[in-house]
């Protein structure tokens, strides 16, 4: 939270931020007393009240007992707790196809999570409608109002522009230059923010998996797209048109086979450019499966299958060694189609790392999987929509 000279403060930001002490206190210690939190806050007892009366009526605060009177006899204090469930956030991720909004309460848990599947190339349009209808069957599941979720983060595949309002690059949806997040709005009726889908998984893993032990981390996903999350000194790099770690544009691979909306790296080895090389090469393949997975079960039985696999793996090592020689990493986290490597080939990637690198970063697959994505959007939510959002860690 951003301090303040409070003799430069109006009114009303001094309010807010009396109102940020108590909710904060009863936040890290439920169950205290209008009196508790006066001395605590070093605020005045008519002031507490006041405050806290406000917070009632909001649902954001709950009288729930009666304390035990002090040494001197007296009342008994009523006792108060912060409701986490007076308001909510939402998140959501598309991901190959799957569209995921999950809705959480104010200490960031999540409560209901649904997906539907949308059919690529897709048309904007559609992307909206199925947010508004998983968002209602979740509120309608829950029995609340959609007055009560504050905002909803949503990330999505592809750069956002600087303003953060237009996706300028997306693999799979066609957006035609629209406002993205005023379409969102209108469409569901509450506040959004739109973020790169590999941002919110980077940013995941680094609050709630194994990132939370690291400060200097490279976060990698491959899917249709293949794109990467880079964590410095604990801060999330965006870079200076928010397209850092957009390895997909790497020039990785036959720049010829380069689709639209694409970039050279994942045109040739992110899932589709997979599953066009491997029908090529006449390998059976069922294309509601993971790539890498049936790639390595074929690679026991035909050796261009084999050489495939060894390419793929090659490609990533290239992409790895690359970003890690100019982001010094601590930890790289796997994700995607890379999590889906037999140990086998995993080792065989981590060794080809070594080769090139003189001090090799810690690697593991996520330990969150798909779920990161979810947990990075409510994170940001919470950040953007609410006062406490940096500290749900």
């Amino acid at each position: 939270m951003k301090s303040f000279s409070k003799g430069k403060a109006s009114p009303q930001l001094l309010r807010e931020w009396n109102r940020n002490l108590i909710l904060q206190e009863l936040r890290s210690e439920p169950l205290q007393s209008r009196a508790t939190l006066s001395k605590k806050t070093k605020l005045s007892r008519p002031s507490v009240s006041d405050l806290v009366k406000e917070m009632i009526e909001e649902g954001l605060i709950r009288e729930v007992g009666i304390g035990a009177s002090s040494s001197g006899g007296g009342r008994k204090p009523i006792l108060l707790e912060y409701n986490a469930r007076s308001h909510f956030v939402a998140g959501a991720l598309f991901q190959d196809g799957w569209m995921t909004v999950t809705l959480a309460d104010l200490d960031g848990n999540n409560l209901e999570t649904a997906n539907e599947f949308i059919q690529l190339p897709a048309d904007g349009t559609a992307v909206f409608s199925v947010v508004d209808s998983l968002l209602f069957q979740m509120t309608e599941s829950l029995s609340i109002s959609k007055n009560q979720i504050l905002g909803m983060v949503i990330g999505l595949p592809g750069i956002a522009s600087e303003s953060g309002e237009r996706i300028v690059f997306s693999p799979g949806v066609a957006w035609s230059d629209k406002d993205v997040v005023r379409e969102f709005e209108e469409q569901i009726g509450v506040p959004v923010v739109i973020d790169n889908d590999v941002n919110l998984m980077t940013l995941g893993e680094f609050h709630k998996g194994i990132g939370a032990d690291y400060r200097n981390t490279i976060y990698l996903f491959a899917g249709n797209g293949i794109g990467s999350g880079i964590i410095v000194n604990g801060e999330f790099v965006r870079g200076a048109h928010r397209a850092a770690g957009e390895i997909g544009n790497m020039l990785i691979g036959d720049p010829a086979n380069k689709k639209r909306d694409m970039g050279v790296f994942e045109s040739n080895y992110g899932s589709l450019g997979l599953l066009e090389k491997m029908e090529g090469l006449g390998l059976q393949i069922n294309t509601g499966k993971s790539v890498i997975l049936q790639l390595q079960l074929l690679s026991f039985e035909s050796l261009q299958a084999k050489s495939l696999l060894k390419e793929v793996l090659d490609s990533w090592t290239t992409a790895i060694v690359n970003l890690a020689s100019i982001m010094d990493p601590e930890l790289i986290i796997l994700s995607g189609e890379m999590s889906d490597l037999k140990d086998e080939n995993l080792e065989y990637l981590k060794g080809n790392i070594e080769k090139y690198l003189p001090q090799l970063p810690f690697i593991s697959l996520t330990t969150l999987g798909s779920k990161a994505g979810l947990y990075g959007a409510v994170h940001l939510a919470l950040g953007e929509f609410t006062q406490f959002g940096s500290q749900n860690r």
